[in-house]
């Protein structure tokens, strides 16, 4: 295997000691004596919207699993797949180099490997706090590598060999929806998190019923890279179930989160979060009809509008007049933009050849929505030096599947 080669290595002490009642029964354990360890902020670093291996060389991927563990008589298996069958540095069927980090609650590694996963393997690591050398029972990882895999964690209870599976997060984000969980006699649920953001920051944990009226609420205040533990999250309102929301309340705060929800009878399954757009987002979603006006771009349209979350695209359909290129069908991808509780929308459809080979941008931006009306301006630029603003209209006139 390559050996790592640290650039860039911050040296900390940490003694930690303390009880993570995460699965329920006896406390885990998870103690440390003074030592020295390397912090994760050394290795990862958050840049935008993507993550940089700053101290290793080598690798282009990153993923995360949550929670793993080989406490309270469980272990923790990690599969990697390889489904890479071309890259452009290693040619057909590339094997893909992978290091796995194990880090402990306050955002230390606490154990790491290296691995290699050939084109079309699934590469199944056993028991892999003990494969990586790791000295906590109970930690997250982190995996490098330098083709995409895909990553998988199961959490087994060794007295029945019940496995719980989470798949690898490729991302974080700054509002998690867990989707159910649940306080009564016969299950139980906990939260995990994970802050691979910049800085410590503090957490909002809203706690609802079924019904979607808020119970409770509680902060958390999480460590760079370090992780939140509550083994019963709705302790505080027993006899009830329901959705839990957690926000983010620093910019500097991304989050990972799960919950293991486990029965009286001792299995147990994840419910993994669920990023979660603004809150009080818009839906916009559905078909918009309207005009465009210009001299260049002067037509009626028809643009079906798709979202996730924040993210928007579809289609832009020319249905009479003139547009520059030619062009009847566009399509336009975008997103809402926020800030407080404005909302703007942009929506692209460039970086693209018309028929002829010119390369063009076409660009709608709507400064606020006013009731089932968007409006605002165009910008049409191509290659040959036409350029041209404009306005347009749109009305929302149905959903993209009708009744």
């Amino acid at each position: 295997m390559k050996p790592m080669n640290r650039m860039s290595v911050c040296i900390a002490a940490l003694q930690l000691c303390g009880a993570i009642h995460l699965l329920g029964g006896e406390s885990v354990q998870v103690s440390r004596s003074l030592r020295e360890r390397t912090h994760v902020s050394t290795i990862l670093k958050r840049s935008g919207d993507r993550f940089e291996a700053t101290a290793n060389d080598g690798y282009s991927f990153v993923m995360f699993i949550p929670f793993v563990t080989r406490a309270q008589n469980t272990r923790t298996n990690l599969g990697l797949n390889n489904n890479s069958k071309a890259s452009v540095v290693k040619g057909a069927n590339p094997a893909a180099n992978a290091h796995v980090f194990l880090v402990d609650a306050g955002g230390f590694a606490a154990g790491e490997g290296d691995y290699v996963v050939q084109s079309s393997q699934m590469l199944q690591i056993n028991d892999v706090i003990t494969a990586l050398n790791g000295d906590v029972d109970t930690g997250w990882l982190f995996i490098l590598s330098d083709e995409p895999l895909d990553a998988w964690a199961s959490v087994i209870f060794n007295e029945t060999n019940d496995p719980s599976v989470q798949l690898a997060e490729r991302g974080a984000y700054s509002r998690l929806l867990i989707p159910s969980t649940a306080k009564t006699a016969t299950y139980q649920s906990s939260l995990v998190l994970v802050n691979v953001g910049d800085d410590r920051g503090e957490c909002l944990i809203k706690i609802f019923d079924q019904n979607g009226t808020m119970l409770a609420s509680k902060s958390a205040f999480i460590d760079a890279f370090g992780t939140y533990v509550d083994p019963d999250v709705r302790s505080s309102v027993p006899g009830t179930f329901g959705e839990i929301v957690v926000e983010a309340r620093s910019s500097a705060v991304f989050l990972l989160g799960s919950s293991i929800v486990k029965s009286a009878n001792g299995t147990g399954a994840f419910f993994p979060a669920v990023p979660m757009g603004p809150e009080n987002l818009t839906s916009v979603a559905g078909v918009w009809r309207g005009s465009l006006t210009g001299t260049l771009n002067n037509a009626q349209v028809e643009v079906t509008l798709y979202q996730e979350r924040t993210l928007l695209g579809g289609t832009l359909e020319i249905l009479s007049g003139t547009f520059a290129t030619g062009a009847t069908s566009l399509s336009v991808s975008g997103g809402v933009q926020r800030s407080g509780t404005t909302e703007r929308y942009v929506l692209r459809a460039g970086n693209t050849f018309n028929g002829s080979g010119n390369f063009y941008s076409f660009q709608l931006y709507a400064p606020q929505l006013s009731g089932a009306k968007i409006e605002g301006s165009t910008l049409y630029l191509d290659e040959k030096g036409a350029r041209e603003t404009g306005t347009f209209s749109l009305t929302r006139s149905g959903h993209i599947i009708p009744p």
